[in-house]
């Protein structure tokens, strides 16, 4: 969800079944809340800026883990009985019990699964330094989501609107060094069209 749809690590972890159509072609999930932490505990809180309530198209592939994701949650719940959940709504990630992840803690388990991520193993079973992906946050997921969307040359408006930003400017300010190959290409687009 991070990666794929270039959520807010609180925005991911606020998410309800309500909140996800996997059932509509296509299929969207829509930002309504964000899990935000206290030092009364954690609460769902709106996100971060009003531009950031929206509504994202779910590529296929993540529509099939979700699918699997819900159902196996639904046979968690089952076996938990009542009170699965306790007072929290019908949260799409949660631990074994129904109550949501602790976002410090996913933020160590990302790190810990990039840092295994295609990694290459000495035989002392240590990590070889260069190889797999690295300790990435989840935000430099929602960064690669944006690089990775400017690289298959989608507009930077629709960038915008999925990342859930509250002006393109700011899109435009983070991401505008990834555009450098889009301006040679509509300086040479330019030349083929008036002297081509």
């Amino acid at each position: 969800m991070l990666l794929s749809c270039g959520l807010r690590k609180g925005e991911a972890l606020g998410l309800t079944w309500a909140d996800i159509d996997l059932d509509s072609p296509p299929a969207t999930l829509t930002v309504r809340r964000a899990l935000k932490v206290a030092p009364g505990g954690a609460f769902l809180d709106e996100p971060k800026t009003a531009g950031s309530r929206r509504t994202v198209h779910l590529p296929a592939p993540v529509v099939d883990v979700l699918k699997r994701h819900r159902a196996e949650q639904a046979a968690e719940r089952l076996e938990f009985g009542p009170g699965w959940g306790g007072d929290w709504p019908d949260l799409v990630f949660t631990t074994t019990v129904g109550t949501p992840l602790d976002p410090s803690q996913v933020s160590r388990t990302v790190a810990k699964l990039t840092m295994h991520a295609g990694a290459s193993y000495d035989a002392e079973g240590e990590i070889i330094p260069g190889t797999g992906l690295g300790r990435w946050t989840p935000h430099e997921f929602r960064h690669s989501a944006a690089s990775l969307l400017i690289a298959q040359g989608v507009p930077l408006k629709v960038i915008s609107e999925m990342l859930g930003h509250s002006s393109i400017s700011i899109t435009a300010d983070v991401y505008g060094h990834l555009m450098e190959p889009a301006k040679a290409e509509a300086a040479d687009a330019m030349e083929s069209a008036l002297w081509g």
